[in-house]
């Protein structure tokens, strides 16, 4: 469950990720489809807590990441598509991180890193 607190956090740490990656164009939507997705009825662990747990392990260790703002793109990504009966949930997040960064300017060895981190999620 995400509380009020929670989601201001996930709201800021969306919005100064879009910054520090200086992305052009509408993050906002982007980010309402992400919460959209993460927030489905049928998701019991691939939520929007589950990003907010990511990402704060990632505040422990950023300074050991090669490219903290990858990382931190592909926890926001890794998870978007989520269907239990499909074996191919992370290629279809992957693919779904890409559209949209290309979509928002970012520069293609950022958007192949990140598709690349999501298909590592696989296991």
């Amino acid at each position: 469950m995400i509380t009020p607190a929670d989601q201001a956090d996930l709201d800021q740490r969306w919005a100064a990720l879009a910054r520090r990656a200086n992305w052009s164009g509408d993050t906002a939507a982007i980010y309402a489809e992400l919460e959209a997705a993460y927030n489905a009825p049928t998701r019991h662990y691939h939520n929007l807590h589950h990003v907010l747990q990511c990402l704060r392990t990632l505040d422990e260790v950023q300074n050991q990441c090669t490219d903290p703002i990858a990382v931190e793109t592909a926890i926001w990504f890794h998870d978007a598509v989520y269907d239990p009966t499909r074996p191919d949930n992370e290629a279809r997040s992957a693919d779904l991180a890409e559209r949209h960064l290309r979509a928002l300017g970012a520069p293609e060895p950022f958007v192949v890193t990140v598709h690349d981190l999501i298909l590592d999620t696989r296991h």
